[in-house]
């Protein structure tokens, strides 16, 4: 897992993350369940690369390891993606083809008939 600095409060695990410096209260009110949780005022958080590729919001930079390296795995991602469509578009190209020929045939064995 990579180490991200936090730059906007971030709940994990039952954990509120909070930037470096936050002066606060040592537990809060989680956001998922209204239980008391502890703060982690160290301002920064280890997350996989699935979960940093939820944060949209701005709430952490990398600082460790490759920089962007989770956009680099979005890109990744949507290009499997795409792959995947255009071969699923491909197979129901191909089967509506087939099935094109099969009618002609059909409808010249009906006119000879």
């Amino acid at each position: 897992m990579a180490q991200y600095q936090v730059l906007k409060p971030i709940e994990k695990n039952c954990v509120h993350y909070v930037p470096k410096g936050h002066k606060g209260p040592k537990t809060v009110l989680s956001m998922s369940h209204g239980k008391p949780i502890p703060v982690d005022a160290s301002g920064t958080i280890e997350l996989t690369d699935d979960e940093a590729l939820e944060m949209t919001g701005g709430q952490i930079p990398m600082v460790k390891g490759r920089p962007e390296a989770y956009w680099r795995i979005r890109d990744k991602r949507v290009a499997e993606e795409a792959a995947e469509a255009k071969a699923i578009a491909d197979a129901e190209a191909a089967e509506k083809e087939e099935f094109e020929q099969w009618k002609a045939a059909k409808t010249k064995a009906a006119k000879k008939k």
